[in-house]
């Protein structure tokens, strides 16, 4: 890999680790808000997630939550400072974790010219919090909506939207936005049937 290549590679590379730094901000408060309001990424008691929006229902809140946010503030804190004192920023800083981790995203480039090691220590550090956190507040891949081709039995409009975590299919339709449990009546007299899923089908065969 010549000089250019290697550029170019470390810049995506920072610019890759920017972008999850600043997710990781949005992942903080999502898990806030779990704590606040007693709640996270379940099956829904009624309703469907339609165009992947996320779903929750009051649930116990579990340590892991509690822990996972303090460690994303312990050391959004520690690596904004490091950022300051490494590049002399000056000036009033956040002290927020979304301003100090904003803070970390846009001064990385600078961090990575200064010090690769410390950049790099950061980069992991990040890397690590927004895999733990997105098992907490992203639903299974498996759980999450999809679209299916078949027409809605209500509109017409091929635009439904299978949501296996609430065992619904709906209408992605703003003039529709009909839900269905997956066996009712309805949805076998139309043309939505076990096919329409891709085979998946099966995964969804519970209560409608």
């Amino acid at each position: 890999m010549d000089d250019q290549q290697h550029a170019r590679a470390m810049a995506g590379w920072i610019a890759r680790a920017a972008a999850v730094c600043r997710e990781l901000a949005a992942q903080h408060a999502d898990l806030g808000a779990y704590v606040a309001h007693g709640t996270r990424p379940g099956p829904p008691s009624d309703g469907v997630g339609i165009r992947g929006t996320r779903i929750e229902q009051p649930v116990p809140i579990d340590v892991e939550v509690v822990d996972v946010r303090r460690a994303i503030e312990t050391d959004a804190r520690r690596y904004a400072d490091l950022a300051r004192g490494t590049l002399r920023i000056k000036g009033a800083m956040s002290t927020t974790t979304a301003g100090r981790l904003g803070v970390v995203a846009d001064r990385l480039p600078d961090l990575h010219a200064a010090d690769p090691d410390l950049a790099a220590e950061v980069v992991e550090k990040v890397w690590d919090h927004h895999r733990i956190a997105s098992r907490i507040v992203e639903p299974p891949r498996g759980l999450r909506p999809f679209r299916i081709e078949e027409t809605c039995p209500a509109c017409g409009m091929p635009s439904l939207w299978v949501d296996p975590a609430g065992w619904r299919i709906g209408c992605g339709m703003p003039s529709c936005r009909r839900v269905w449990g997956v066996a009712d009546p309805i949805l076998k007299e139309s043309s939505v049937s076990e096919t329409s899923t891709g085979g998946r089908a099966s995964d969804f065969s519970g209560p409608g």
